[in-house]
């Protein structure tokens, strides 16, 4: 079971980043050391990558474990150390310790992989120790050619099986992400749909008075209480209405007037929020 939910594609892509950002060096992966049929010392590297030199060669193996298992039980990884100048065993954080690796042979290095890590989601636990295997083997070469022509494999994966599975699982992730996002998007038509029925109602209850409102206004801003240049109420427009109306008028009348300065200021809001 892989850790954390960590494939061995997402190593993959994370090493051809690492290796792409890097113009000295090419990735390739599932790298055969020779021919598929009737070889049965026929090794398949994970990933390979050759340093852009031809003075000075220098071939990186690598082994990805995303389980336990698959680490504790394999014996096939030592054959690559034929083929490849250094060797790095990537792996989620923590699935295999650097003390694990050093009892294993002190030549190897460990890589890890996280989310986290800013060079790629990679970092080196260990670095591998240089053997020099000379020039590689012309077979190997050869197959790496060999991968290149063949357009329809997708580097990434072991197998079409393996592409398609993750195909379906990430159409499955997206099909989930499409209902949480078409249900917050219901929410939130809900939620308009009853602001606009609100608004719709109170321009019915004022619908018609727009003459009133012109005519109120216009009278406002005789008496100074409305601004002449925006028609929005002074600060002071309560005293100053006061003032107009004179104190000898009853307070019940007053408050009358205010309330329909008040409304007409509702409906100049609710114009305002309609025009837009």
């Amino acid at each position: 079971m892989a850790k954390n939910g960590v494939r061995a594609t997402d190593i993959k892509k994370a090493l051809s980043q690492y290796h792409s950002d890097s113009y000295k060096s090419t990735i390739f992966f599932e790298v055969k050391t020779g021919p598929t049929y009737f070889n049965s010392d026929l090794l398949i590297m994970d990933g390979l990558a050759i340093k852009k030199s031809w003075k000075n060669p220098k071939l990186t193996g690598y082994e990805i474990k995303v389980s336990r298992s698959d680490f504790l039980r394999d014996e096939k990884w030592r054959g690559y150390l034929d083929y490849c100048h250094k060797f790095y065993f990537v792996c989620p954080k923590g699935l295999i310790s650097r003390d694990e690796i050093e009892a294993l042979d002190e030549n190897v290095g460990l890589m890890y992989y996280h989310k986290d890590y800013n060079n790629c989601r990679l970092h080196t636990m260990k670095a591998p120790v240089y053997r020099n295997i000379g020039f590689p083997p012309k077979e190997l070469l050869y197959y790496i050619l060999l991968s290149k022509v063949d357009r329809d494999k997708d580097p990434f994966y072991d197998s079409q099986a393996d592409y398609f599975r993750e195909l379906v699982e990430r159409k499955e992730n997206n099909k989930s992400l499409g209902f949480a996002v078409r249900g917050k998007i219901g929410d939130v038509i809900v939620e308009q749909e009853k602001e606009n029925n609100e608004l719709q109602r109170k321009l019915e209850r004022y619908e018609g008075k727009e003459e009133i409102l012109s005519n109120v206004v216009s009278y406002l801003s005789k008496k100074g209480i409305v601004s002449r240049w925006d028609n929005n109420l002074r600060d002071d427009w309560e005293d100053k209405l006061d003032e107009v109306l004179g104190s000898n008028l009853a307070s019940h009348e007053k408050r009358k007037i205010k309330d329909a300065i008040n409304s007409v200021e509702r409906l100049k809001n609710i114009i305002s929020q309609e025009a837009k």
